[in-house]
């Protein structure tokens, strides 16, 4: 077993759900954590949105975690994994969430964190990486 941090031990710092910290620590930040920590072990969950991030900075993390021994895991749940998968599939026009109770559907636009513009925090449409793919709530 190998000793590690998440990114959600840290949400105040780094933001989780609505929430969102003044000056939120990075995936870098969080790693630089962990090395003065001396862990080996580093998960990035959702709340740290590596969808938004650009390929130099996820060498330049990839390249300082190899560099300390620390090995990068990306957590995420299993509806979260899913409903961005469809919305980069060029054939689907639109995404209908749904579920049995307020926690589902809540988990469900939790999933989208990352991919949505502002307007859907007041309503509106979800705007995805896929432009023909769009959530009316």
């Amino acid at each position: 077993m190998k000793i590690g941090i998440g990114s959600y031990a840290y949400r105040w710092a780094i933001g989780c759900g609505n929430f969102t910290p003044r000056n939120p620590m990075s995936a870098l930040d969080l790693l630089r954590r962990a090395i003065d920590l001396d862990v080996e072990v580093v998960q990035l969950c959702e709340n740290i949105h590596l969808q938004q991030h650009n390929d130099r900075l996820l060498r330049e993390l990839k390249q300082r975690a190899q560099q300390n021994g620390v090995i990068i895991e990306v957590g995420v749940q299993e509806v979260t994994l899913a409903l961005q998968w469809l919305a980069t599939q060029p054939h689907a026009d639109s995404i209908v969430l749904g579920g049995s109770k307020i926690g589902q559907v809540q988990e469900n636009l939790t999933a989208w964190e990352g991919m949505l513009d502002d307007s859907i925090r007041e309503g509106g449409q979800i705007w995805t990486k896929n432009p023909r793919s769009s959530l009316s709530v």
